[in-house]
């Protein structure tokens, strides 16, 4: 069974504005509170944490584990493992460590998570570039057989 996908309605970008605003309201109102600035920083980054592991896995159960098959299903799981390299280092740090940076191989993570998502980001633009290559070699080919 295909994946279907649907349109972005308006309740989406609707839900995402109020979302974004009531995180720049509070931000605004705590802004001299360190301990809420702490918490809401930890609950961002474990979201950020999490999000990507339950798209990968709901997709993966979405097309029954065929996602590595398809180039649609590697550029979305590569677009969401791009996040780790940088979230890992950080939730560790502000759930652990008091968002300290203070282990060595920790501040190393953190400091080459950037790289490392460029480059699985760039792995995945070259895919994608791939993908519209073939599809404008495909319609090429049958523009030429069909005239």
């Amino acid at each position: 069974m295909p994946l279907i996908l649907r349109p972005v309605t308006w309740r989406i970008w609707a839900v995402t504005a109020a979302v974004i605003a009531s995180y720049v309201i509070a931000g605004l109102f705590l802004a001299d509170n360190g301990n809420a600035e702490m918490w809401i920083f930890r609950i961002g980054i474990t979201v950020l944490l999490v999000v990507p592991g339950v798209v990968i896995g709901l997709y993966t159960w979405t097309v029954r584990g065929a996602w590595r098959k398809n180039t649609l299903g590697l550029c979305l799981t590569g677009a969401c493992l791009a996040f780790y390299p940088n979230t890992i280092p950080l939730s560790w740090a502000f759930w652990f460590d008091n968002g300290q940076l203070s282990a060595s191989w920790l501040a190393w993570l953190w400091v080459s998570g950037p790289v490392t998502s460029s480059l699985i980001l760039v792995i995945t633009a070259i895919v994608v570039a791939r993908m519209h290559g073939d599809q404008l070699a495909a319609r090429k080919i049958d523009t030429v057989s069909d005239g």
